[in-house]
């Protein structure tokens, strides 16, 4: 399969695809222009919201409006009236560091990893779970890139990419307490260029992993880990996807500039169709108050 441009967003960074089936809106991010979009593929139409520092990832809140992660704090959006609420204030993140690619679990706590802005600085980055209530658990240190993330349908695992070990790995994982255990290797992933960046799961419980360099996004069995399906992209900087549209048979796609032969293609949207349909997304529940 192969996708096709959706829309020319020219983005630095583009990252954090998710499908908001309430609004019918894809949601991503800019990193590096410190921006937050939504896309609406009926229309064509994408709006932008510029936060004036570098955004690691947006969700949908549970009450309305978007969480997002910014350079320095993670927050509450009001994409209408472009209000802004703190709900949580690191004290403890190198500020090397910068928020990168995050999710929230069934149970509505955000998960959202960092990473080093500055070359040649330790692996020092980590993978955070902001509960309700705000507070903020480091539960994966030493990571050096935090990207993909995605849950089981039955909240019994968790997918997650750290993607300069070059794997999709996976937890056992307690939805009642945001526990964590049991890390291993479900698809080691060297086998193919590029290195695994965001991911989405589908109702089949497959894991779509865009790989950054690889010019693809490639379907691993959620079980055994064998590649069982790939959508070719036409850029190399392939950073992350979501399964959405009306049917949920839509991949979208986001992409980077790069520096590749084929660079003018990369920071657009791309889209491709697929058999089998992805899930809802989890909203945020974190209190706003």
């Amino acid at each position: 399969m192969h996708a096709t441009e959706l829309h020319r967003a020219a983005a630095s960074l583009g990252e954090g695809a998710l499908w908001d089936d309430r609004a019918a809106r894809l949601l991503w991010v800019d990193i590096l222009r410190g921006e937050v979009h939504s896309f609406d593929p009926a229309t064509g139409r994408d709006s932008c919201l510029r936060l004036g520092e570098p955004v690691g990832t947006v969700v949908p809140h549970a009450d309305g409006g978007w969480v997002v992660a910014r350079k320095t704090d993670i927050i509450h959006l009001d994409p209408v009236t472009t209000r802004i609420t703190r709900l949580a204030d690191p004290q403890d993140i190198p500020s090397h560091s910068r928020w990168n690619d995050g999710k929230c679990d069934p149970s509505g706590r955000l998960w959202v990893g960092t990473l080093s802005a500055l070359p040649g600085t330790p692996p020092v980055s980590a993978l955070y779970r902001v509960d309700l209530d705000g507070k903020i658990n480091a539960l994966i240190p030493r990571v050096r890139i935090s990207n993909g993330l995605a849950w089981s349908a039955d909240a019994t695992k968790m997918y997650y990419i750290d993607s300069l070990r070059r794997s999709v790995d996976v937890f056992d994982f307690q939805n009642g307490s945001g526990r964590i255990f049991n890390r291993r290797v479900l698809a080691d992933t060297r086998p193919w260029p590029g290195v695994p960046d965001g991911m989405a799961i589908d109702a089949e419980g497959h894991l779509w992993v865009a790989f950054y360099g690889g010019h693809a996004v490639l379907r691993f069995d959620g079980i055994t880990g064998k590649l069982s399906g790939r959508v070719e992209v036409p850029t190399a900087c392939v950073t992350s996807c979501a399964l959405g549209g009306p049917d949920f048979q839509t991949l979208f796609i986001t992409t980077a500039r790069g520096e590749e032969p084929d660079a003018a293609h990369g920071g657009h949207l791309f889209a491709g169709r697929v058999p089998v349909p992805g899930l809802p997304c989890h909203r945020a529940a974190i209190r706003l108050s």
